[in-house]
């Protein structure tokens, strides 16, 4: 092998390592992400908590149970573009540092999704206003 042959391929492994290692890395955060909130703990249930963060391609709390009447904030602080749909609401494409509110009126299970990035998922339960 010439020089410049084996220089690519160290180039190549190089990127193929640390790509492998970026993806383990945030499959691992969004399966931890997944786990701890599944369940939201009995302190958020029925909170007026009204804030979900976009970082790190995931919707932070997964499942957010608020009372009817609750203004629901989706704030993107991630790089990259991100959106949130669902039927009930649809927000503009969100830049980093941009904000969508939604107000909840009705009780019921919203499930929603960022149109850009399909995987990322969220539920919005709204109790009804005690």
């Amino acid at each position: 092998m010439n020089k410049n042959t084996v220089i690519t391929l160290i180039v190549l492994l190089v990127v193929i390592i640390l790509g492998a290692y970026y993806l383990t890395t945030t499959n691992n955060k969004y399966a931890q992400n997944q786990v701890q909130n599944q369940n939201p703990p009995a302190s958020q249930v029925g909170q007026q908590s009204s804030t979900v963060t976009i970082s790190n391609f995931t919707f932070t709390p997964h499942t957010l149970t608020v009372p009817a009447g609750t203004t629901v904030t989706w704030t993107n602080e991630d790089g990259v573009t991100h959106n949130v749909r669902s039927t009930a609401f649809s927000s503009p494409d969100m830049p980093n540092g941009a904000s969508f509110s939604f107000k909840f009126d009705n009780p019921g299970t919203y499930d929603y999704s960022c149109g850009i990035h399909t995987g990322m998922t969220g539920t919005i339960i709204v109790n009804q206003s005690e």
